[in-house]
């Protein structure tokens, strides 16, 4: 018997999260600070194409999109919301927006949006994120920025209205290649209180979160006031296709710098596919047949049973176009803003995962062991048995908290066949996964010279034997 840590140390937390079957929708959000305190602006837009919607009386049709907004602090949940937005009722599938806000204390949050189709809930769309507010900081400050596809004036009174301006948040933060232009809303405070003099406002674009040399800068003088909203814009015409980093900065006369935020966006150009609505990506096509079919095979443990079906469909049929559209779809659910990167890091995993478990029936995350590591991560505890002179060779994986927050799982996989690797699943703990209560009988099912027990069909247990420690194992906390 060994116990240890599992020795594959891979990326796993990056891509947690749970898929919905079709549900494409956009998740943004900006902390700002006020007279009557800071509070953060949640903005959910869902694209109506992927809702699904049902005939009403008068002949037109109504999408229904479940919200679940929890936000925890550092001393528990502080905002826990739910609510189900309607569509506007048309003859015609309609995008449909909500905006939530919710006042916060300073500190550090971290936020998670739940989303799902009210007419088929077989899946949910998570969105997590978190913030740190630190407006009560006796310093010049910024709040969070905000990126625009429109705006307008309006004197309404709604979260979306600010200063005076209507503002239409930038979906999925992507540029289409009709938008050359770049609006962005924020606001500065306290310069009345900390400078003496008027300031500068400093905005840069970088190529991408590593670069250290902007690709375009401007400056902007702004008089010292309490509260400054600023709404600015940015040419990004000659902006290739690719991720960018936008950064604001205030600096006093000196030029020193008071505070800074960075917000990150995706430029679409012509002849590149819209990342909500032209699929499959041009990454995709890039892939031959054979490393497409790998790839979606390696998504199966983490797919829901509605796609895993959608997906042996494809496989089956040799789909070359419905099998890119697929694993397009799931990566910009997965990663909107980088999802090449997002796909290579998980493919990491998925070749190092089919590497170890590999075992001649077919790829080694298609194995019981392959899949509970690409849906759960690398388990926190091993305890592998192979001594137990009447128990089959086994392993026990011990977890202390899984992605969906349950505690202290434990999944018990055993080798029936003594065929080398071929370890399947017995039994389980974890909410979803199976559950046989006799797994103790079957798995020292060797013991011929076991009484049998008179109620043999309840029975759950095995005997009491010499080196027996599995029902040890899996109790013990």
């Amino acid at each position: 018997m060994k116990k240890g840590l599992f020795s594959l140390v891979l990326f796993f937390a990056s891509i947690g999260g749970v898929f919905a079957d079709g549900i494409v929708a956009s998740v943004s959000h900006a902390t700002y600070d006020s007279p009557k305190g800071a509070f953060v602006d949640i903005f959910v837009e869902v694209l109506g194409s992927s809702m699904h919607y049902i005939k009403l009386e008068n002949k037109t049709y109504e999408a229904r999109l479940g919200v679940i907004v929890t936000i925890v602090g550092e001393g528990g949940v502080e905002v826990h919301d739910s609510i189900t937005l309607v569509s506007p009722k048309s003859d015609n599938m309609v995008d449909f927006k909500h905006a939530f806000r919710y006042p916060l204390e300073d500190g550090h949050y971290e936020a998670t949006v739940d989303l799902y189709d009210i007419y088929i809930p077989d899946g949910v769309l998570t969105a997590k994120f978190v913030m740190d507010l630190d407006y009560d900081v006796e310093h010049v400050r910024l709040s969070d920025v905000l990126l625009l596809s429109d705006y307008k004036p309006s004197i309404d009174e709604s979260i979306y209205v600010k200063s005076g301006l209507q503002l239409g948040p930038l979906p999925f933060m992507t540029c289409a290649p009709s938008q050359n232009q770049l609006p962005f809303y924020f606001e500065i405070y306290g310069t009345e209180d900390f400078l003496s003099a008027p300031f500068i406002v400093k905005t840069e674009i970088f190529k991408d979160s590593t670069s250290n040399q902007p690709m375009s800068v401007f400056y902007k003088r702004v008089e010292p006031r309490e509260i400054i909203p600023m709404l600015l814009v940015s040419d990004i015409s000659k902006l290739e296709s690719g991720y960018y980093i936008l950064r604001v900065s205030v600096l006093d006369k000196s030029k020193t710098l008071r505070d800074n935020r960075v917000v990150g966006f995706t430029r679409l150009t012509q002849g590149t596919n819209n990342r909500i609505t032209g699929l499959p990506l041009e990454w995709v096509k890039t892939l031959s047949p054979g490393d497409l079919e790998y790839s979606l095979k390696a998504l199966a443990p983490i797919l829901p049973g509605t796609l895993n079906a959608r997906l042996n469909t494809l496989l089956q049929k040799k789909d070359i176009r419905g099998m890119q559209t697929m694993l397009s779809k799931v990566w910009l659910r997965r990663s909107p803003r980088s999802s090449e990167e997002a796909y290579k890091k998980y493919m990491a995993v998925a070749r190092q995962v089919d590497k170890k478990f590999h075992s001649g029936l077919g790829y080694g995350f298609e194995s019981d062991r392959g899949r509970i590591y690409m849906k759960y991560g690398a388990p926190s505890q091993i305890i592998e048995e192979s001594a137990e002179p009447t128990a089959f060779p086994y392993e026990i994986w011990i977890y202390n908290k899984v992605p969906d927050g349950q505690t202290n799982i434990k999944f018990l996989f055993y080798n029936p066949s003594l065929a080398a690797g071929q370890m399947v699943l017995l039994h389980t703990n974890a909410v979803g996964e199976l559950y046989n209560d006799k797994w103790e009988r079957v798995l020292y099912s060797k013991a011929t010279s076991d009484p049998q027990p008179a109620n043999y069909l309840d029975e759950k247990h095995a005997p009491d034997g010499f080196m027996r420690r599995a029902r040890e194992y899996f109790e013990s906390n």
